[in-house]
């Protein structure tokens, strides 16, 4: 869960935010900010004397040595952030060099906006990621999907077959190849991402993961046993029960990412495993003179395999057609697996012990902060 202290001062978010905004600060200035590779040193520069200025005139207005570390980040800094880098694209002369001079002006502010939109919504990304600790829940994850990978062997022996089965049909048809394989990667990436959020969606809906009844225990009795299970040198609080975990509505919302995180693990394992399975189906029975058939177009060849009797191809066709299959693959598997709970029988899913685990310690800690 997010701690009290972040969730209830906005300039603790930021304190922490601080290193990882001015790498990206100093990134941002730095970097040619042109299209041609013309004028990146005069760029370069402008963005230097920028960065020197900004971060001089931080330390007066704070009061500080001129050269001294930024160690806040009020009003002043957030907005010197969004409209910093915004000044070396005002004064570039690259990207507008071939405009006439009447468009040069236009292109150039046009240019800028973007820019500070752009550092205006990795203000609201940071600031999203470190409230609501989307950094240790990615670190969490992680570390539950190599544990998954490792424990569920005989559980995808199992499901793997079952989803092949439903799927296998659509790799070998050219209207998928003449769709998502051809789809660039923006479009592609969005593809991905929107199966992805609908079964996320999915989990999160109440009939699939209920907060309050994980967060509440009946008797003593099953605050300490959940407490000993979790091995923290806390016990059970007396009193009367059942006695309920209290919940804000950002601390709900991060359980619910919890949750939602830990059982598309198990999906992001199968996907995983069904993606390699028709990335190496493909590169054995789909060549080159297929995927034209298919596409009508000539192919994105990225590896060439001769063998005796033919020449084995693997393309960004393949590849795409692969992954969207995976992540198909995973969205069924999260959907059907809700209502069918012997499909997931044998995987790692750990979200409602997590769950039960920090609240049994929330409401230890709390009492004891009491007394």
């Amino acid at each position: 869960m997010v701690s009290d202290e972040v969730r209830g001062d906005p300039g603790v978010v930021w304190r922490r935010a601080l290193p990882v905004l001015l790498v990206l600060y100093v990134v941002t200035l730095l970097r040619g900010l042109v299209l041609d590779g013309q004028g990146i040193a005069a760029d370069a520069l402008i963005g230097g004397l920028v960065l020197l200025t900004t971060w001089m005139a931080s330390n007066a207005f704070r009061r500080r040595r001129l050269f001294a570390y930024p160690g806040v980040l009020g009003r002043f800094e957030l907005a010197v952030f969004v409209l910093g880098p915004a000044v070396p694209v005002l004064t570039s002369t690259g990207a507008a060099r071939l405009l006439p001079d009447g468009d040069r002006i236009s292109m150039r502010l046009a240019n800028a906006l973007l820019v500070a939109a752009i550092q205006l919504s990795v203000l609201a990304v940071v600031w999203f990621a470190v409230s609501f600790g989307i950094v240790s829940l990615v670190v969490w994850l992680l570390r539950e999907f190599v544990q998954t990978l490792s424990d569920t062997g005989a559980a995808l022996a199992r499901t793997v077959p079952l989803l092949l089965g439903v799927v296998t049909f659509f790799f070998l048809t050219a209207e998928v190849w003449q769709s998502v394989g051809l789809l660039h990667w923006f479009p592609y990436a969005l593809l991905v991402l929107l199966f992805t959020l609908l079964g996320g969606l999915f989990i999160a809906r109440g009939r699939n993961f209920d907060v309050d009844s994980l967060a509440t225990f009946e008797t003593r009795e099953e605050l300490d046993a959940t407490l000993s299970a979790c091995r923290l040198p806390l016990t059970a609080p007396e009193g009367t029960y059942p006695r309920r975990c209290r919940l804000g509505r950002r601390q709900r919302v991060n359980l619910i990412a919890v949750a939602v995180l830990s059982r598309l693990v198990v999906a992001i394992v199968v996907s995983v495993v069904v993606g390699l399975f028709f990335v190496v189906f493909g590169f054995l029975t789909v060549n080159d003179d297929v995927v034209k058939a298919w596409t009508l177009q000539n192919p994105r060849t990225l590896l060439t395999l001769r063998v005796p009797t033919r020449t084995l191809t693997l393309g960004w066709e393949h590849l795409n057609v692969a992954g969207f299959l995976a992540t198909f693959s995973g969205f069924y598997f999260t959907i059907v697996s809700a209502t069918d709970p012997t499909l997931r029988a044998g995987f790692r899913d750990t979200a409602e012990d997590g769950i039960r685990d920090a609240c049994a310690a929330r409401i230890a800690l709390e009492v004891g902060n009491r007394d």
